[in-house]
């Protein structure tokens, strides 16, 4: 939620940022590898999409979908 306060609506977020924020609020133990598949997967269904190269969280952004 935090960083949806940060950006307005189309705003693309870094994926590094996205990453660190769900390590440090997750409740539970959730692994890296895990987090990026998830990215990837709602990337793949069309729920976000991304812009840079991908790989490495700080190499591309992330945003909402507009469909």
């Amino acid at each position: 939620m935090e960083l949806l306060d940060k950006h307005n609506p189309g705003d693309m977020v870094n994926a590094g940022e996205v990453v660190t924020k769900t390590l440090e609020i997750s409740k539970q133990h959730i692994s890296y590898s895990f987090i990026m598949y998830r990215i990837w997967s709602l990337v793949s269904e069309g729920v976000l999409m991304f812009k840079g190269q991908p790989g490495f969280p700080h190499q591309f952004s992330l945003g909402l979908s507009h469909v």
